[in-house]
């Protein structure tokens, strides 16, 4: 296999590997499990509103009138337990999609670095090569594999761990992109000395975000601070994903120019 076509294989890669998560979908166990409480707390006032002309009841319309509420009763704490519980799955795939996604991104971009770099230096770009090699290395180090299911199993256990996860999805994604820029920029100037430059221009970075103030503000809040944080959490790897398909994709044009020109 030429090596412009394990480029491409590592690009293509990106369509399983580069999880693009609606920002909305974390946000459907929230209301899930919101409804599921307010059901459950309507039918206990209900249920208490309904109490005192019951005491007033004759003893077999008491008895009748008891087993009804009795039945309505199991039927809402079903409903809303029902609710919260699928909720409570939903969220806990949200996080098992969040984590997986970043393992499944950082191995293909490793791939697709190394694979970039053997291609400069095949067009005689050793210095640049090596720069890129450098970066991959730090990644390798930096960007260990995190087990999705292990950390969905210990937040289920351990429920304020999930604020660990919080953290490094937040942080894990901001150094990885500061890495991506420095090669990036390699392989720009690379391809500005094969005289073939790219158009392309960075339109999102992902902030350097302080997951400690983030924590505080979530206890301070009590928790609804959550809500925004759940956000950048989907939001930001999407849009750095849609940031690699607009560099990746003038990449890989520019190559095949590059390699057409010089047939």
């Amino acid at each position: 296999m030429s090596m412009v076509e394990r480029l491409k294989q590592d690009i293509r890669l990106r369509d399983d590997a580069d999880y693009i998560m609606p920002v909305w979908l974390p946000f459907i166990s929230v209301i899930l499990v919101f409804l599921g409480l307010i059901i459950l707390l309507g039918g206990y006032l209900a249920e208490e509103s309904a109490s005192a002309p019951l005491m007033q009841a004759t003893q077999e319309n008491a008895e009748i009138t008891g087993n009804i509420e009795a039945s309505v009763g199991a039927g809402i704490f079903g409903l809303s337990l029902a609710l919260i519980v699928l909720g409570g799955f939903i969220l806990l795939y949200v996080m098992y999609k969040w984590i997986d996604r970043r393992n499944k991104h950082f191995k293909r971009t490793v791939m697709f670095y190394r694979d970039l770099a053997d291609y400069f230096e095949a067009k005689g770009l050793s210095k640049r090569a090596e720069s890129i090699r450098n970066i991959v290395r730090q990644m390798e180090v930096e960007q260990s594999e995190r087990s999705a299911a292990l950390w969905v199993i210990l937040v289920l256990i351990i429920n304020i761990l999930v604020y660990y996860v919080f953290h490094f999805l937040t942080k894990d994604f901001y150094i990885h992109s500061r890495r991506e820029a420095y090669i990036w920029d390699e392989a720009s100037k690379a391809m500005e000395e094969l005289g073939h430059p790219l158009m392309y221009r960075s339109m999102y970075t992902i902030p350097d975000r302080n997951t400690v103030l983030y924590f505080v503000l979530s206890l301070l809040t009590l928790g609804l601070f959550n809500i925004y944080w759940v956000y950048v959490i989907t939001n930001d790897p999407n849009e750095h994903f849609k940031e690699h398909r607009r560099f990746e994709d003038e990449l890989i044009d520019k190559i095949e120019k590059l390699e057409e020109s010089t047939v």
